[in-house]
């Protein structure tokens, strides 16, 4: 028997930590705190600064609990000014739970940065991220970059720096209206910062962010892409023997293993009875003759675990060979029992010695034993074990 088992939604990308006001500074060495909680795909780092007339500040790379965040995507202003807007990634950052300094060196003429981190989870970091950059000298009033072949339900870092004392608001075109899920803007030292994450980018395909912006000014994106949950398990189908439900089911692309699943309840829930197993195909032997089973079958991968499988069941059936009672008298009752393999089948009883008159003992089908009453004043009594 096949039932059909809704399966979970999918998750989509969502900050995990974030750093709720920016850390700043004046000098070359940049540091701030940040906490990365276990799971967490991705730490985001954005970092705006300002060179003072002399040279572009932001460093190649930046530290975290001895590991190395990449440079991703950076823009300058192409001016004297020397204004940078850098995002910075780890994937799969490896966390103790504590709180560790992110750092680096600026450039030596470093007069202004600021920074703020992210962290999320259900990216695929398989995928690089797909970035842009744009940079406006004197009197740039918008600057819009275009990130082409967006994944759908993307994801996207952002960050802005200028000279408006104002701060800048962040559009995107080309999907669905985007949701502000983490944003700030702040200002000091003669800039304007806008930093934070933009999700639900729609359909994907090539998407446009415009940032209105006030003179020199420098913008960049990082665009995320989402984990695509591995499709479930197919055609999974239950047989029964005596004792024993064999399972198949059919492989799925990606998939790394396998968890089988099982009740003795219609759509669960279900306990998982094979784990992270790279079969495709199980006898289970730990069942109950004349016992309904129903399984599913999950598949595991990068994304996680897939939803269920459509749900399969069957029920052991018990042995078709003859079988001894077994029988003893205890008091004035006659103690019957017979095999386990046996479950399933009918008791009956009669007391003329004939091929006819048999009537059944109710219940005997769920049993394996049974105690039968005896009067010594009735005479003979006939049992035997009948299937169907």
């Amino acid at each position: 028997n096949i039932t059909n088992v809704p399966s979970p939604s999918q998750s989509a990308i969502t900050i995990v930590d974030a750093l709720s006001a920016p850390a700043t500074g004046t000098s070359t060495a940049i540091s701030a705190s940040a906490k990365v909680t276990a799971g967490a795909d991705v730490l985001v780092v954005m970092l705006a600064t300002k060179g003072g007339g002399s040279a572009y500040a932001e460093p190649p790379t930046l530290s975290w609990n001895g590991q190395t965040l990449t440079q991703s995507a950076s823009a300058s202003d192409g001016t004297s000014t020397y204004r940078n807007a850098t995002i910075y990634v780890l994937y799969n950052p490896v966390t103790d739970g504590a709180s560790h300094p992110i750092t680096a060196t600026a450039g030596s003429g470093t007069v202004f940065w600021e920074l703020k981190y992210l962290t999320a989870s259900g990216v695929d970091t398989s995928v690089p991220p797909l970035s842009g950059a744009a940079g406006g000298g004197s009197s740039t009033t918008s600057l819009s970059l275009s990130v082409a072949n967006c994944p759908t339900n993307a994801w996207a870092a952002v960050c802005v720096n200028g000279s408006s004392a104002t701060g800048y608001a962040i559009d995107v075109t080309g999907g669905t209206p985007n949701v502000v899920s983490d944003y700030l803007n702040t200002g000091s030292s003669g800039s304007a910062v806008a930093m934070g994450s933009l999700s639900g980018l729609g359909a994907g395909g090539t998407l446009t962010f415009t940032a209105a912006v006030t003179n020199k000014s420098a913008f960049s994106a990082l665009v995320f892409s989402p984990l695509i949950p591995l499709a479930a398990p197919a055609s999974l189908t239950a047989s029964a023997t005596n004792l024993l439900v064999n399972l198949n089911w059919t492989p799925v692309v990606g998939a790394s293993a396998y968890n089988l699943k099982r009740s003795t309840t219609s759509g669960g829930p279900f306990a998982t009875i094979l784990n992270n197993t790279m079969a495709i195909s199980f006898a289970d032997a730990n069942v109950i003759n004349h016992t309904p089973y129903y399984y599913i079958v999950t598949a595991l991968g990068p994304g996680g675990e897939s939803a269920g499988s459509i749900q399969a069941s069957a029920t052991p059936l018990p042995s078709l060979q003859a079988v001894r009672l077994s029988a003893q008298m205890s008091g004035n009752q006659f103690q019957i029992s017979w095999p386990q393999d046996h479950l399933g089948w009918r008791l009956q009883i009669q007391t003329n010695g004939l091929s006819t008159n048999w009537t059944t003992v109710p219940g005997s089908t769920g049993i394996m034993s049974t105690a039968i009453p005896i009067n010594p004043a009735s005479g003979s009594v006939f049992l035997r074990l009948i299937y169907p």
